[in-house]
Parts: C-alpha cells; sequence; structure tokens
C-alpha cells in the first residue's frame, strides 16, 4: 500500500527540487503528444498511454526509495550549508558581533576578536568598544555597507538592527594601497614668469644675466628639495612634473618655499610676477593629454586672477588659491588693446546680433561699459541690444536712464526679460562686461547655447561660461569701463565718434569704481578719464547721477555707527535683518568705513534682496577681500570684492565672515 503521507512528504521534497518546474513541463508536453497521437492514430495514443502508466506504477512502487533518497540528499545539503555557516562565521575574514536590547556584547566571532585585539569584548557595551563605533551603531539601520574609520583602521561596516548584529570587515590594507596610488600620481605643472621680457629690458647686459643664472638655480633648488622634475621650455615658461605627495607637501606649506623665491627678488627690487598653474586626475587612469589640458586652463586662471600665485586643480575638481596677496600691477599696452578689439571685430562680424549684459542691480560701470559695447558694436554694423532688468536698478542709473537721450531711442538700446527671446537669433552673440560669472549675469537664463565674449575688470573666479570664444579680463584696470575707453583712443577704424552721454556713462562708471580716483587707479586710468572728458563727458552731469538722498546718508551712517572690530584690522557693520538696502550704499559705506583709522579691510552685510544676503567688502591693499570673498561664495579684487548669500539670515552671515577672516588669520 502507498502511504499518502509518504507520498504528500515525497511531492513536497520533489517540490523543493530545481529541477522539478522542468519535469512537470516534460510531463505536461508528454501529454500534449499523447492526445494529439490520439486524434491522428488511437493505436500510438494507446501505446503511449501504456507507457506512461508503466512509468507512474514504477514509481509508485519505488516511492520508499526515492523519499529514502530525497531525504537523504536534503539532510546532507542542510548539514553542509550548516557547516559551511559555520566555517564562515568562525574563519571568513569578516567579524560579526551580537548584541541585547542593552547594547551589550553577547558574541563575537573569532575575526571580530582579532580586529579589537586586547580587549575582552564579552559584556562590553557598543559605546566603551571604540568611540568612533557608538555614533554609527545609533544609526537605523541601512541594510547597506559603509565605509567607517575606527581607531584600529579602516573598515566596511553593516548594522542589522532588527537582528541585533554588527559585521565589520578590514579594508586598512586596501585604504593603504588606494592612498599609496594617489600619492604616486602624476602631477602636471606650467610655471610662467609674467613680463619676463620687460623685466629683463630694465636691467644691463650684466644684470640680466646674473639674474637669469641665478633665478634658474633658485628653481632648480627649489625643484630638488621637492623631487620635481623641472624643464625650461622658454625663457619664460617651465615645465613641471611631480607626484601627489610632493604636491601635499607643497599644499601642506602653502607653497610658502615657492612664494619665497619671489620674495628673494622682490628685496633686491626684482618685481619678478609667477604664475604656477598644477593639474592632475582623480581616478587611476591617468590621461596625460587631458591633465596637460587642464594644467593649460588653470595657468590661464591663474592669469586671469591677476598671476603671481598658485592655482592647484584636478580634472573636474574644485580649484584651490595659493598667493596672489599682492596687488596686480598695470602690465597693459596699447598693442594688447589693438589686438583684442581686432579679435573683437572678427567674432562680431559674422553674427545676426548682439545682446550686451552686465551683471544683476548694474552699477554705473556695467551700463556705462554695456553703452560702450553698444557702440563699438554698431561701428561694426552688427544689431545690438542691451539687457536691462528695471526692477533692479539702483537709484543713480534710473537717474542716468531718464535722461531724453536714453529714454527717445530705449527701444533701439535695451532688451528686458520679457523681449529678449524674440530678439535672439540662430548665431546671437552675448557679451557679458563687468562680470563673468554666469551665476550673478543678467543673462543667466539665457546665454547658454549661444557664443560669448567676456570684458572684464575682476580676477577671474573658477565659474566661467562656457562657448566662450573670446575673453578680456584685465585685474590691472580699474574698470571695464577704462578697458571699453581704450577702444575709441586707440583704434582707429572707428566710423564715428564717441558720444556724448555714451563718454558720461563710461566715466561714471570709472569714477565709481575707483572712489573719485582714490582706489585702485593706474596711469591709464587717468588717460581714459582725460580723454573721456575730451570727448565730451558732463561732470555735471554725474555729479547728479551720484547725488544722494538724505535717507541714503542716514542709512550709510546708521551702518557705521554699527560698526565693529572682532579681528584687528577687520571692520564689519551689519544692516537690519528687514531692511532691504541697495548694493550702491553697501558699497559706498564700505568705502568709507577704509578712511576710519586701524582700519584695513571693511565689510558690510545688508539685506540685499528679501531672500539674498549681500556682503560688500574693501581693503587698503594689504588684506586680499578676493579671496575672502570667493570662500563665501562670489568674487571681485584683491582690494574691492562682494558675494551673495541665499537662505541665510545676516547674523548667520556674519558668523560666515568671521570664521573665514579667522582662518586666513591663522593661516597667515
Amino acid at each position: 500500500m502507498i502511504n499518502l503521507g509518504k507520498l504528500k512528504e515525497f511531492f513536497h521534497n520533489f517540490h523543493a527540487l530545481e529541477i522539478s518546474w522542468q519535469i512537470y513541463s516534460l510531463l505536461a508536453i508528454y501529454a500534449t503528444i499523447t492526445i494529439i497521437a490520439l486524434w491522428l492514430e488511437w493505436r500510438i495514443g494507446c501505446l503511449l498511454i501504456l507507457m506512461l502508466v508503466a512509468v507512474i506504477l514504477f514509481f509508485c512502487f519505488n516511492i520508499r526509495h526515492f523519499i529514502r533518497d530525497l531525504t537523504i540528499m536534503a539532510g546532507q545539503m542542510s548539514k553542509n550549508v550548516a557547516l559551511a555557516q559555520e566555517y564562515a562565521i568562525y574563519h571568513a575574514p569578516i567579524g560579526v558581533l551580537l548584541y541585547d536590547q542593552l547594547n551589550r556584547v553577547t558574541w563575537v566571532n573569532p575575526a571580530m576578536q582579532d580586529l579589537f585585539a586586547g580587549k575582552d569584548l564579552i559584556g562590553e557595551t557598543i559605546e566603551n568598544i571604540d568611540s568612533k563605533l557608538a555614533p554609527l551603531f545609533n544609526q537605523t539601520s541601512l541594510d547597506q555597507w559603509q565605509e567607517i574609520s575606527l581607531d584600529s583602521g579602516y573598515y566596511r561596516f553593516l548594522h542589522q538592527a532588527q537582528y541585533r548584529a554588527l559585521y565589520l570587515y578590514d579594508i586598512t590594507h586596501d585604504i593603504a594601497m588606494q592612498q599609496m596610488t594617489q600619492q604616486t600620481t602624476v602631477v602636471m605643472g606650467n610655471l610662467f614668469l609674467e613680463d619676463y621680457d620687460d623685466l629683463l629690458y630694465a636691467m644691463n647686459d650684466e644684470e640680466s644675466a646674473r639674474f637669469e643664472s641665478d633665478l634658474i638655480v633658485q628653481l632648480n633648488r627649489w625643484a630638488d628639495d621637492y623631487h620635481i622634475f623641472l624643464k625650461q621650455t622658454d625663457e619664460d615658461h617651465f615645465l613641471l612634473l611631480l607626484n601627489r605627495h610632493a604636491l601635499s607637501k607643497l599644499e601642506e606649506e602653502k607653497f610658502k618655499s615657492f612664494n619665497e623665491i619671489r620674495q628673494h627678488y622682490h628685496d633686491q627690487n626684482i618685481p619678478i610676477s609667477m604664475a604656477l598653474a598644477l593639474a592632475f586626475v582623480d581616478d587611476i587612469k591617468q590621461d596625460m593629454l587631458a591633465v596637460n589640458k587642464q594644467a593649460k586652463a588653470n595657468l590661464d586662471l591663474a592669469l586671469g586672477r591677476g598671476g603671481d600665485q598658485v592655482v592647484v586643480r584636478s580634472i573636474n575638481g574644485k580649484a584651490t588659491f595659493y598667493g596672489g596677496k599682492s596687488a596686480t600691477t598695470e602690465k597693459r599696452s596699447d598693442i594688447r588693446a589693438k589686438m583684442f578689439f581686432k579679435a573683437l571685430k572678427s567674432a562680431v562680424q559674422p553674427v545676426d546680433n548682439v545682446v550686451i549684459a552686465g551683471h544683476r542691480f548694474p552699477d554705473t560701470d556695467s551700463l556705462g561699459s554695456a553703452l560702450g559695447v553698444y557702440q563699438i558694436v554698431k561701428n561694426y554694423h552688427r544689431e545690438a541690444r542691451i539687457l536691462i532688468e528695471p526692477n533692479e536698478l539702483n537709484h543713480d542709473i534710473k537717474e542716468l536712464l531718464s535722461n531724453d537721450h536714453f529714454q527717445d531711442n530705449w527701444d533701439a538700446l535695451f532688451l528686458t526679460h520679457e523681449t529678449v527671446e524674440d530678439f535672439l537669433q540662430d548665431k546671437t552673440l552675448f557679451i557679458l562686461v563687468d562680470h563673468h560669472r554666469p551665476s550673478i549675469s543678467e543673462a543667466q537664463a539665457f546665454m547658454e547655447p549661444y557664443d560669448k565674449i567676456v570684458i572684464d575688470h575682476h580676477r577671474r573666479s573658477e565659474e566661467f561660461p562656457n562657448q566662450t570664444v573670446l575673453t578680456y579680463i584685465e585685474p590691472s584696470a580699474s574698470s571695464t569701463a577704462e578697458l571699453l575707453t581704450e577702444y575709441f583712443q586707440f583704434v582707429e577704424d572707428t566710423n564715428s565718434s564717441l558720444d556724448k552721454m555714451t563718454a558720461t556713462a563710461l566715466l561714471a562708471g570709472i569714477i565709481v569704481d575707483t572712489n573719485q580716483f582714490s582706489l585702485r587707479t593706474g596711469s591709464r586710468t587717468f588717460q581714459s578719464a582725460a580723454y573721456l572728458k575730451a570727448q565730451g563727458a558732463d561732470t555735471l552731469e554725474i555729479q547728479y547721477l551720484l547725488k544722494e538722498s538724505l535717507a541714503t546718508i542716514t542709512a550709510r551712517n546708521r551702518l557705521i555707527e554699527r560698526m565693529q572690530i572682532e579681528v584687528e584690522g577687520y571692520a564689519i557693520t551689519m544692516g537690519e535683518e528687514d531692511q532691504v538696502l541697495d548694493s550702491m550704499t553697501a558699497a559706498q559705506t564700505a568705502d568709507e568705513m577704509l578712511g576710519i583709522d586701524q582700519v584695513e579691510a571693511s565689510f558690510v552685510i545688508y539685506r540685499r534682496s528679501p531672500d539674498q544676503i549681500g556682503i560688500s567688502a574693501r581693503s587698503l591693499g594689504n588684506i586680499n577681500v578676493q579671496t575672502l570673498m570667493e570662500a563665501l561664495g562670489g568674487g571681485g579684487h584683491l582690494s574691492n570684492a562682494a558675494t551673495q548669500i541665499k537662505g541665510k539670515t545676516i547674523s548667520d552671515a556674519y558668523q560666515d565672515l568671521i570664521q573665514v577672516i579667522k582662518k586666513r588669520e591663522d593661516e597667515g
């Protein structure tokens, strides 16, 4: 007799087999073939049925043997799994720890005990095992591995709270190998000696020969100290090859030894300026062509920021700047200005039209420069418009634009955010003036797919627009208006003279950015101002433009009254949380604060708009406010910079600024 219980157990075990579904499939196919055979030829169908019955009878009479074999197989499999689990727990390199409801260790495997050699873990609380383990233990169970650092090394960590289990896998050796590989990654660099020909020209033959020889000795000695391959590729250009270990040492000392070379010559009244750009790749695959390209881009960035500094940036990484604390010397020449404007003409002539954009909340330099570019583009017989947003205009800009000259020609001069898209064509060119950071551009929402030209006097930041076909950044210039004035001074193929209102706007830009010619001026600044005056710039009109209301003067005085010096030399004042101030008032307040005794740098923190805080920074030149503002997401000049911060209060911005200032002072 067939035991139904045994039969049920057999089918239960049979279902557990991986091949059970294949057997069922074969039976289904066999049954289908049998039915077809009965329909076509009943004799063959009957034969197939008899064969199936014979198999079933054989199966039934031998079921006990099948059940016994399956039971033995299942038992052996369970035993093997148990042995494998036991071996894995006791011999695998993964540490396992179990704990109770009081977070006390109840059991550990040998691997976990080895990870904490010398400690008796049983009965200890998780918090007492390792101080760094407790915060991770208190996290919600993530059921995924994390890489962590404990006192005894680096580990992969898994916490399963539902089982009260912790798992640790030692990856200290792997991390060490990664770090070793990283430290041997090749770093490529470019060292450029700025205005080297001019420097040698000022010396006699004996002095220049002695200087060049001594400079090579100094640079080679520095390179040898850090195991750097240094090769002179041109009179003023050197190629560097080093590894990440050497770079780490240089960064740790903030390139002090490199700056000492420059200081050595400055002490001898030799004003050498050296820009060093270093690049590397973060991943294991070292694409040297890409590294070389990045090193060249880093050098452009260093020179765009005024030179005389070090830029370190990996491919797709964030740039780190060292040095650049000295004021930018005036290096421009008439030839360079002519070359740029010749290139500008070549870039403008093939396009359909031009959109000229300053930065948001424009000042007189931004608008004056835009008007200057407008006239240049019109001289090139191309249609152009200046993009402005009427709701973001300060008092002085509104006053300037209220002039009949601009009101009568408004549609031919200006576009707003509502009308700009109707003006855009397939080959529209955007020219950005008085800024280069897309995040603060008036054209940010519109310029992405188009070619761009940048004309600016601020030190170049890491943020820069793509598809830039031409760049003219001169940190030594007092203003962008000064740069644009040189077109009318030095380029001879202009078809019309500079009109009076454009000359007035350009001069106003220079006056405002130099704080009445008291800051950031050079000889070319006064030459440009004299030229604009000769072209009919109305200084009386500028005086009216820059007139201030009693409310503005009162607001500025209140800001100065609240000024405080928490760090020596740094004066900071804050506006009211609920009072919106314009950027011009903040900038003028910062300028005025510089006239106070013992103030080397001034900062005005104010509410720029309901959702944005602004910081206006100024210095007398001994403190680099540009790097301070860059740390807060802004930029500018060594002595004139600013930033805008969203999502914070004025008090929060103050604390952030103090932290950045103290960090700079600690670093020296």
